[in-house]
């Protein structure tokens, strides 16, 4: 029987005519263990220090002392279902190609109806209305994006689901990279620690841009291929 994943959920604070993505993890990794990737040589966060796990990084999950991670060996199809946003296949274009670069991952975009019914093998997106519940998730209140896997007893990855609320514009910087932090989740990636520029960090600014940090890169390649 596969396990499920923490779905984490990102809320949206408004405050000063400005907002910010704040995100809440459900499962986060555990302090006192190792880090499974070591601090990378070549890749610094904005202090000049290199990126450790637990601080730029860390993972929804450790089967075996190893992040829970997708198979190499099988394409990953990756799909908007129900009702497509103006602008949202372009967003996912965008997003997934970042996601496939860095993390090495065979991510392949396809349509919603060429999933199969389980969704077994595949990362599964909706945009949804508030409270309106999807894959076992809804998002209300100042939610605005739920994502998480589900693996094997092995750590295998073996689905992702993702929603978004519909009024998070995907034609916007804050937009994709709500997207982006939520797919992340659905690879494998859980929050990086508060006030890092980072795609999964746990907060974002109003000016929030779908770029990865160098703590999103290395996560990414541990999970990757």
């Amino acid at each position: 029987m596969p396990v499920l994943g923490a779905f984490v959920a990102v809320a949206l604070v408004v405050g000063l005519g400005h907002a910010a993505a704040t995100a809440r993890p459900q499962v986060s990794a555990s302090p006192e263990a190792p880090p499974i990737v070591a601090p990378h040589e070549r890749e610094t966060n904005d202090n000049g220090d290199a990126v450790r796990e637990g601080r730029d990084y860390a993972f929804q999950g450790r089967i075996n002392g190893k992040p829970i991670h997708w198979s190499c060996s099988n394409s990953i199809p990756v799909a908007i279902e129900g009702k497509v946003p103006a602008g949202a296949a372009a967003a996912l274009e965008f997003v997934v190609d970042r996601l496939a670069a860095a993390s090495n991952l065979p991510l392949t975009i396809e349509p919603g109806t060429a999933l199969r019914d389980d969704g077994n093998g595949a990362i599964r997106i909706r945009y949804v209305d508030e409270g309106e519940p999807a894959y076992g998730m809804k998002v209300s209140g100042s939610v605005v994006g739920k994502g998480g896997p589900t693996y094997s007893s092995s750590g295998v990855i073996q689905s992702g689901r993702v929603i978004v609320r519909n009024d998070m514009d995907p034609t916007t910087p804050t937009g994709q990279q709500v997207l982006m932090h939520e797919i992340g989740h659905a690879l494998g990636l859980d929050h990086s620690q508060e006030g890092l520029r980072e795609v999964m960090t746990p907060t974002s600014p109003h000016d929030a841009k779908p770029v990865l940090g160098p703590g999103d890169r290395v996560a990414l390649a541990a999970v990757g291929c």
